[in-house]
């Protein structure tokens, strides 16, 4: 197995920022049984049992190719059956986790591409399709499936986006707050009612 600790200025400048500031202060570590690299092209490509991490970022593929330009890395394609991603965004937050057969970073509009077999995996919120794009900067996510004609039956349902939504994320900040302040005005004793006399 090839192992190569990547601390060149390729790379460093402009890869994924989906991260926690401090990745981005990691060194990036890339291991792949092969590596090729084409300095008029500025294409370098990894293949067989590609992983590339750099703090809590970590990404595994059949290949991945590394597309550079004057201004640096501008895009990482990675294929595999599946390729995978994950990272944590921010302290606070869960780890995102997606998959495809090809995933696509585009560094300079830091979307995510995920492409033929997708999941996105958000706080335990599921998300498959046919295509996944996941805008890091807007925090957009937009799926589609792929129906073909346009006309989906029962055996085409496979093909259309699914979405599972745990049951602890369906309530909503505020239901939960009301929820909570009713219970802090039940009544804790009871007052007897007087009767009238007659």
């Amino acid at each position: 197995m090839l192992s190569i600790l990547l601390l060149t200025q390729t790379l460093s400048g402009s890869y994924p920022v989906v991260a926690l500031p401090s990745d981005r202060n990691q060194p990036i570590t890339i291991q792949s049984d092969k590596a090729l690299r084409d300095e008029k092209t500025g294409l370098t490509v990894y293949a067989g049992n590609v992983k590339i991490t750099q703090g809590t970022l970590l990404i595994t593929a059949d290949n991945i190719s590394l597309l550079n330009n004057e201004r640096g890395l501008y895009k990482v394609v990675a294929k595999g059956k599946p390729a995978r991603y994950r990272q944590r965004p921010a302290l606070d937050k869960p780890m995102i986790e997606a998959e495809g057969n090809t995933i696509e970073y585009h560094a300079d509009t830091q979307v995510l591409h995920l492409i033929e077999n997708a999941s996105l995996n958000q706080d335990g919120t599921v998300m498959q399709g046919s295509k996944i794009n996941y805008d890091i900067q807007k925090q957009l996510v937009t799926a589609s499936g792929d129906t073909g004609n346009g006309k989906t039956t029962q055996t085409e349902t496979a093909k259309q986006i699914v979405i599972v939504i745990p049951p602890n994320t369906i309530a909503s900040p505020a239901a939960k707050n009301t929820e909570e302040n009713n219970q802090e005005f039940e009544p804790t004793s009871s007052v007897p009612i007087k009767e009238k006399a007659d």
